[in-house]
């Protein structure tokens, strides 16, 4: 589920602030977008990461895991030296190599279930409860194994993302699905015969494939090859239905 409570997650970074920041309003002005960014992301790792503990580190995607991997790279020689980073995909393998960490994958690993120590990824957007969304950077399917092959996950995040009801605030494409082409067709099928969880509700949801735009023509590709639908739900269903849709 693109919108559910991480398995695991431990804490919640806003703004650098260890560990809950308190809530901004709109008329609050905040610091910049990339010091904001800067600063959860070097805090989570300075806050969370146990060097003794935590030998295989799951790393996401997104802008918000860059400054986590550049704290890694500041580490020493000495601490980093036995661990191994597992990436969700192309960016964060080309961050690892960049900042010059172990490069590994999910063959590389023995221990089951949770062969992962701890992992650290952004989202979306970020609700009182914890609960996320992800997938704006079409990552989101193999930032979920990672997560569930981890024993601690850490969200990061700045404050745009707090939002008080999920999908009506910095994000509101909606909750993000990632389907094979093969089943294009059938799944935008199966999500239009969704009913609303209340009778209430008249409101419909939409179903929209999300097109590259002036970076690609045609639809955008996942890493795993795959389209990704953007499914806007009514305000108030946007978690209950994401709990629905298990594509």
């Amino acid at each position: 589920m693109s919108a559910a409570r991480s398995v695991a997650t431990r804490l919640l970074y806003r703004d650098g602030i260890y560990p809950r920041a308190p809530r901004f309003s709109a008329s609050t002005p905040l610091p910049s977008v990339e010091r904001a960014k800067a600063a959860a992301g070097h805090a989570a790792v300075a806050h969370s990461f146990k060097p003794e503990q935590h030998k295989v580190i799951g790393i996401g995607s997104g802008s918000t895991i860059i400054p986590v991997v550049e704290a890694f790279g500041a580490l020493p020689p000495s601490v980093l030296q036995d661990k191994l980073f597992i990436p969700t995909g192309m960016q964060s393998s080309q961050l690892i190599r960049k900042f010059k960490l172990r490069l590994g994958s999910l063959d590389d690993l023995e221990r089951w279930p949770r062969p992962i120590d701890i992992a650290f990824d952004g989202a979306d957007d970020v609700d009182a409860n914890l609960e996320v969304i992800k997938g704006g950077g079409a990552c989101h399917l193999r930032e979920k194994v990672i997560m569930h092959a981890s024993r601690h996950n850490i969200i990061v995040a700045d404050a745009r993302k707090n939002s008080e009801i999920l999908g009506v605030g910095l994000w509101n494409q909606g909750v993000p699905v990632e389907v094979v082409p093969y089943a294009l067709d059938y799944v935008l099928n199966s999500l239009a015969r969704l009913e609303p969880s209340s009778h209430k509700l008249s409101e419909r949801h939409t179903a929209t494939l999300r097109m590259g735009g002036f970076a690609k023509a045609g639809p955008v590709l996942t890493d795993n090859g795959n389209f990704v639908l953007d499914v806007v739900f009514p305000s108030s269903e946007c978690l209950a239905a994401s709990c629905r849709v298990r594509y």
